[in-house]
């Protein structure tokens, strides 16, 4: 019962010396930002190269560690003609890849499952072009509703209530209605 007792302190002894073996590696492989002699771009720089064909791009690319939500919108640098020019000539290779893919896979379907898959298709064009008007719709109602809040002073101004219900912008730090005795500042 003795030798339990004194080998107790192993367990959190090696579970001590595992973290910190742990927390070494992990260190040792991203190192820290201060003492890099490599420097690399970030999501604000902008880049005067076109990206490279074999480098990953789009929405699913790696974007380096400070990537994150809205990672994209931080680059306020317009495309050059030749990244443009690029980005389009991926698009095009991989909607020439997608459709090889999509014919062979085709290609290797029954009849009927042929008819299937072109009726789905079909459907998925309209769907998306019905999408596209929806969000055209969407985007002129909106555009509408933020000129007409302009109108009035915008969003969290103050406003001054007179007469008979009616409101119209206030210069002054809070809100006055007519109708009654009360007066807010």
């Amino acid at each position: 019962m003795r030798e339990l007792l004194r080998r107790k302190w192993l367990i959190p002894v090696a579970a001590l010396i595992l973290t910190l073996t742990i927390g070494a590696v992990a260190w040792a492989t991203t190192g820290s930002s201060s003492s890099d002699s490599t420097t690399t771009l970030s999501a604000n720089t902008p880049s005067t190269t076109a990206p490279s064909p074999t480098q990953p791009s789009g929405t699913n690319a790696l974007k380096g560690p400070c990537a994150g939500r809205g990672h994209r919108f931080g680059n306020k640098a317009p495309l050059t003609d030749a990244q443009k020019q690029a980005l389009q000539q991926q698009q095009q290779q991989r909607q020439a890849q997608r459709d090889a893919a999509l014919k062979a896979l085709r290609d290797k379907m029954n009849a009927t499952d042929q008819a299937t898959f072109d009726q789905l298709q079909a459907t998925a064009t309209q769907q998306r072009a019905a999408l596209q008007q929806a969000e055209q719709n969407l985007k002129a109602t909106t555009d509408k509703l933020r000129a007409l809040i302009q109108q009035y002073g915008g969003i969290g101004k103050s406003t001054t209530t007179s007469g008979a219900g009616t409101t119209t912008p206030s210069t002054g730090g809070g809100t006055s209605t007519t109708l009654g005795s009360s007066t807010s500042t």
